[in-house]
């Protein structure tokens, strides 16, 4: 607002030069009205301009003085100024609101995120039974701090080459999961498990190891979900056994296994 008050100052000090000016003008009309020191009247013309000039200063006065005599044109120049600051002060209000807003929305959008349901892959490996038969278990955990609604998807596994030449469809015929995951809680795959040749687990590990070898098995997966504000949100995941992410072994008292790992692609979710 500090513009207003220059403009102010400006106009209050233009008022004070036309005053001045105007006053000057007023007193040179009344000497020009006063009786000559040779006692001769005036002629009447000129008297009578005399006399206007001095009863009306502002006729010789330059056009731009009107803008600053008082009280029209300082009142007009207040009235200007006030129109002007109550559009900047509505301008102003206009844009705190508009900032207000956006700080309530950001906040919001900041507080979905901390709240919603975050859907993970953790725990995933593959058994490896003696006879050479493979299943693969993994958890679709819940990091969020509320519920996933409506969790749907499906797993697909398989023995490939690899690289992976692009994951391939959901056939339209495989069976689908759906469920509800509680905050910290988890959801457990357990695909069809299946074998890749007659051999036994020692010779399938053999062929996943072979340095140089190509062989891996992978599962794909696509989930989607829905947060305590019912956006939705989805996860895909691409894991292998072999190939470039090696086999890690480990095992307990009734299993061995090999840990999955994420492939260089394939692996996306929704933020």
């Amino acid at each position: 607002m500090w513009k207003y008050a220059v403009a102010f100052v400006v106009i209050f000090g233009f008022t004070v030069y036309v005053s001045r000016q105007t006053q000057q003008i007023t007193e040179q009309g009344v000497q020009q009205t006063a009786p000559t020191t040779n006692g001769l009247a005036a002629s009447n013309v000129q008297e009578s301009q005399a006399n206007q000039d001095a009863k009306n200063p502002k006729r010789n006065a330059p056009f731009w003085f009107r803008f600053f005599t008082w009280p029209e044109g300082v009142t007009a120049w207040a009235i200007l100024l006030t129109l002007l600051a109550i559009a900047e002060q509505t301008k102003q209000t206009s844009r705190a609101a508009e900032a207000a807003e956006a700080s309530v929305k950001t906040g919001m959008d900041t507080a979905k995120r901390q709240l919603r349901a975050y859907m993970v892959m953790r725990n995933s490996r593959l058994i490896l039974h003696e006879d050479g038969f493979v299943e693969a278990k993994m958890e679709l955990a819940n990091c969020g701090q509320t519920p996933a609604y409506d969790l749907r998807g499906a797993t697909l596994c398989r023995f490939t080459t690899y690289p992976i030449q692009g994951p391939k469809q959901m056939p339209d015929n495989l069976r689908q999961s759906q469920s509800t995951i509680g905050a910290g809680l988890a959801f457990y795959l357990l695909p069809q498990g299946g074998r890749h040749d007659g051999g036994d687990r020692e010779h399938l590990l053999r062929k996943l190891s072979t340095e140089g070898g190509n062989l891996v098995y992978c599962v794909n997966g696509y989930f989607t979900y829905k947060d305590i504000f019912q956006d939705p949100h989805w996860i895909k995941f691409q894991m292998i056994v072999g190939g470039p992410g090696g086999v890690r072994m480990d095992s307990d008292v009734t299993h061995q296994w090999a840990s999955f790992s994420n492939d260089s692609e394939g692996n996306e979710e929704d933020h």
